[in-house]
């Protein structure tokens, strides 16, 4: 009921937002932590109250300026105006009647994939200039994908409980379903990889591919997919399935341009917001994790761009090493992908969802854990920072703009904090598994000597 009201009243949140995301996202966590109740949870309970949830989400549109008027806009550029998004900025183009929705990202290329803008330009093109339709074909499409994902754990027999924490989650209802959002597409793309990646490991990969045509990192997932193929079936073999990927996805972006496609990716790499660790080493970055100053969180990182992509490979190298010797290759795809959101400069709730269902196919994967509690940290700093702007009327890129509220400054430190220990957390036990792993080869060595061959 709680995360039903959010999703109502997301346009409009107000200082009532906190204690009806601690009952949402407290909810889930009993559930999830206390043995009768994760028994008691059913897959039909789970797929009525998925519905109920998803269908408040829709009742509501977006603000002006909410992410799929951009999405369409940029499908406007290619359906009705015969361009390239990736070449001319929604600005271009002053007597749109469209132009009017965008409060930001206005003279901003297009950041999303090719695969991505061929949907926004089949929106554009059936519906027009529908606002009604537009924000349903946006809003449905993130709807169906989430169902989806319901329906491909349930038949992978993953636990209910682990069902229902991602489906009824918060940051999928009201960040992505609600607001009509891309990210649903990337979470079902890995989930299905992650489900046929042992078997067909070549299709996987282009199903990673397909993700990574809406989102660029999710190409990431290629690379651990790659490496575990390789270790499991030799060095040609990982090869072949990496160009299964590698050949669609790279013939898309030679089709919509070539390294031109990459140029709004490109631009956007240099921002950051205050969830980020990084926020740390930026002048005020203290202050700005401790709830102070707003003008320390959004704006150029400069050469942390650079370090925090350095950082990201060097972590998803350590976190990747002893998950190549897992059975299954479902923690293998989203691990490279938590290990470059973690270190990210801008990190967002709704970015860990596509990363949520594959790691949730199995009970008490650290990384789930991680995943949740970050996205749930970054939500609810988001959400109440977003009612205190509002309520005292002012604008979160305004660089003296500040908020003095105790509850604010307890919970905007959060997502660092959470970062900092998941990263310290899954590093440790990572390098535990290899020695553990390393420690018990000399003794299987030793047995596998003396079976008669």
């Amino acid at each position: 009921m709680a995360t039903g009201v959010l999703a109502y009243r997301a346009r409009n949140p107000s200082v009532h937002t906190l204690p009806l995301l601690v009952t949402s996202i407290g909810g889930l966590a009993i559930v999830a932590l206390v043995p009768a109740l994760r028994r008691s949870v059913s897959g039909l309970l789970v797929g009525c109250l998925m519905v109920g949830v998803l269908a408040t989400a829709l009742v509501r549109a977006p603000p002006a300026g909410a992410d799929m008027w951009v999405y369409h806009q940029m499908g406007r550029t290619l359906a009705e105006h015969g361009d390239s998004p990736y070449v001319h900025p929604p600005s271009d183009y002053p007597d749109d009647p469209w132009l009017d929705r965008l409060w930001l990202y206005s003279d901003d290329l297009a950041p999303y994939g090719p695969g991505y803008l061929a949907v926004t330009s089949t929106v554009a093109t059936i519906f027009q200039e529908s606002r009604l339709g537009v924000r349903l074909a946006y809003q449905l499409g993130a709807a169906m994908a989430v169902a989806a994902c319901f329906v491909l754990m349930r038949r992978a027999r993953a636990p209910d409980w682990c069902v229902a924490l991602c489906v009824l989650n918060p940051v999928l209802v009201i960040e992505v379903v609600g607001q009509g959002r891309s990210d649903a597409y990337p979470a079902l793309a890995l989930l299905i990889a992650g489900l046929t990646a042992r078997r067909w490991p070549h299709a996987a990969a282009v199903v990673i591919a397909l993700g990574a045509l809406i989102k660029l990192p999710v190409v990431l997932a290629l690379a651990g997919l790659c490496l575990w193929v390789w270790r499991r079936d030799g060095f040609r073999r990982g090869v072949t399935v990496g160009a299964s990927g590698a050949v669609p996805f790279l013939l898309a972006y030679a089709a919509a341009g070539g390294t031109v496609a990459l140029q709004g990716t490109l631009d956007i790499r240099n921002i950051s917001n205050g969830s980020s660790v990084w926020t740390l080493a930026r002048e005020n970055g203290m202050d700005s994790v401790l709830g102070g100053d707003l003008g320390a969180r959004l704006g150029p990182v400069g050469s942390l761009a650079s370090v925090a992509m350095v950082a990201a490979v060097l972590l998803a190298a350590i976190l990747l090493l002893p998950r190549l010797f897992d059975r299954h290759p479902d923690a293998v795809l989203g691990t490279p992908l938590l290990a470059y959101l973690l270190v990210s400069a801008y990190p967002t709730a709704r970015y860990f969802m596509w990363i949520l269902p594959v790691f949730l196919l199995r009970p008490w994967a650290k990384q789930a854990t991680v995943v949740i509690a970050q996205s749930m940290a970054i939500l609810v700093t988001t959400l109440y920072a977003a009612a205190l702007l509002l309520k005292t009327q002012q604008d979160a890129l305004d660089p003296g703009a500040a908020l003095d509220d105790r509850a604010f400054r307890v919970f905007h430190g959060l997502p660092v904090v959470l970062a900092l220990l998941a990263i310290a957390w899954l590093v440790v036990d990572a390098l535990t598994e290899l020695r553990r792993r390393a420690s018990s080869q000399p003794v299987t060595e030793a047995v596998l000597s003396d079976v008669p061959a």
